[in-house]
């Protein structure tokens, strides 16, 4: 195998693993946050006391989850979880833990939340204190004991309509079953990813048995659904006595998530990680031979057992719906058509994935240009392109989904940190850009020949200063691909971020939704 198909083949395959970690670890928060809502916060199943549960994956332990709620003596509720998650790859493993804890009066009023996440050596803190008027939030990316840690002050907007925090939305769901209401809306705050009012849809279905750790529980069946996830169908069993005792969620055929009551013991015992890996690599029709020098490529795309999500334009790549299982997908990199209705200001916003603002990522972007090139916009962003591949020494495939901020510092990560890095740069030097999530052709891994897997790259896009306003063309670039190669015709955007904490949220929502189930026929390539 040639050098460049090897180096694809190791951030494709690595972005699999951590795509799906991170996004059975959103799934699980939200499991988190709505649970409240389904079994309601009364007397049995409500303040006081720890509660405990086994993670699941296709049958076998993935981790754990706690949740306790408490009240103070000043009358304030307090909800805290904390979540920790393991998959494996061969002898590999991705482990990632996340937290939060939410104050709130005890009508309801928001005091303070925080959310904590890591992966890998990444770490992530974000704390909100609510305000009369306004949110302050503090971000800090690393160990804030670290002199090298990232520490920033926002004030936000507090969120638009009526919204409930954990404790006040399982007193209004009681109220609601409480008046015979068999199906309702409650909308919630999420700070798992960020500041979201997220509307958490509620349907009692009835008394059944379900079976817990061989055991036969009594319980009522619900039928969760929410905004933030559209198409994610969440079954919770909550017991007779208030409890939650069994959750599923169908992360697509072949692959579900089951969150069981345990105690604490059971909960945290030590496991081995499940290997998920190979089933998430998608054997096409036919293999494509010399991958990296494709132009253009034709694809038909097919969920059978489910709904083909709508695919993203750009970067050369074009769709066409077939049905609701199928797409058929065109990818000719080297003439991306015109879009329209960009926002450009999006695209070139400071977030806390790619804060461009950053002196450390200003100083490397004047770093790889040198004060060449002047504003020929397609040799800056390629010397861009070679510094972030030649920047990222360690290839650490235990590294997290790494902010710019990090990763310009570590020097450490895989596709998505080339992808996020090389973002972050183009936006401050005043080039609209986001990341592509999708697949790459590599020629074989895990013992399969042949197969795509999943990957991370970077689009910017050329504004169209002759034509309308908000046109332009995105072009993909690879920071993964060394020397000259910016990217080829087998790479499938499946999905694009802005890089906000709603657009990464949306990235994992597209790719949980065909991972494990995806089919690829090979048109033609070139």
């Amino acid at each position: 195998m040639g050098y460049n198909c090897w180096r694809s083949e190791l951030f494709g395959s690595t972005e699999t693993m951590r795509v799906m970690t991170r996004w059975i670890a959103l799934v699980v928060m939200a499991v988190v946050a709505t649970c409240g809502v389904a079994r309601g916060e009364g007397d049995a199943g409500g303040v006081g006391g720890e509660r405990w549960y086994v993670i699941q994956l296709q049958g076998a332990k993935a981790g754990w989850m706690m949740e306790r709620t408490s009240e103070g003596k000043d009358g304030r509720y307090t909800t805290e979880t904390e979540m920790r998650l393991k998959i494996g790859r061969g002898a590999q493993a991705v482990e990632m833990v996340m937290g939060s804890t939410i104050v709130e009066e005890a009508d309801g009023q928001p005091v303070s939340a925080k959310s904590r996440s890591k992966q890998g050596q990444m770490q992530m803190s974000r704390e909100y204190r609510f305000m009369p008027t306004k949110i302050v939030e503090r971000v800090v990316q690393g160990d804030e004991g670290d002199k090298d840690a990232r520490v920033d002050v926002n004030v936000l907007e507090i969120p638009e309509g009526d919204w409930f925090m954990p404790a006040a939305g399982g007193r209004e769901a009681d109220r609601l079953r409480e008046s015979g209401a068999e199906e309702y809306t409650i909308r919630m705050l999420d700070t798992s990813m960020g500041l979201m009012a997220v509307d958490v849809t509620t349907r009692v279905l009835g008394e059944t048995v379900v079976g817990v750790f061989g055991k036969k529980v009594p319980a009522v069946e619900h039928e969760v659904l929410q905004s933030a996830m559209p198409g994610v169908v969440t079954r919770e069993y909550v017991g007779l006595d208030g409890e939650m005792v069994r959750t599923t969620v169908a992360l697509g055929p072949g692959m579900e998530l089951t969150v069981l009551a345990a105690d604490r013991a059971v909960a945290t015992s030590e496991f081995d990680a499940p290997e998920l890996m190979a089933s998430t690599l998608v054997k096409p029709s036919r293999a494509i031979e010399n991958a990296r020098e494709s132009t253009r490529g034709v694809y038909v795309l097919r969920v059978p057992d489910g709904k083909m999500p709508e695919l993203v334009s750009g970067g050369g790549q074009q769709h066409t719906q077939i049905d609701d299982q199928s797409t058929r997908v065109e990818i000719a990199w080297r003439n991306p058509s015109l879009s329209r209705g960009i926002n450009f200001e999006r695209y070139l916003a400071a977030t806390s994935a790619a804060d461009k603002d950053d002196p450390e990522i200003i100083r490397l972007v004047k770093e790889a240009l040198r004060g060449q090139f002047g504003r020929n916009e397609i040799k800056r962003v390629d010397a861009m392109r070679k510094y972030v591949h030649k920047h990222i020494t360690g290839k650490d495939l235990s590294v997290g989904f790494a902010t710019a901020s990090e990763v310009c510092r570590t020097g450490e990560g895989d596709c998505s940190e080339h992808a996020v890095l090389l973002a972050a740069m183009l936006r401050a030097d005043g080039i609209p850009s986001r990341v592509v999530s999708g697949l790459i052709y590599v020629d074989s891994f895990l013992g399969k020949e042949g197969v795509f897997g999943y990957h991370m790259w970077t689009q910017f896009c050329l504004e169209n200063q002759n034509g309308f306003e908000g046109t332009g063309r995105w072009f993909n670039v690879d920071a993964t691909l060394p020397n000259d190669m910016w990217t080829d015709a087998t790479h499938i955007a499946l999905s694009t971020s802005d890089l906000s904490d709603e657009g990464t949220m949306n990235t994992m929502v597209a790719l949980g939704g065909v991972l494990g189930q995806l089919e690829i026929e090979v048109i033609e390539v070139e």
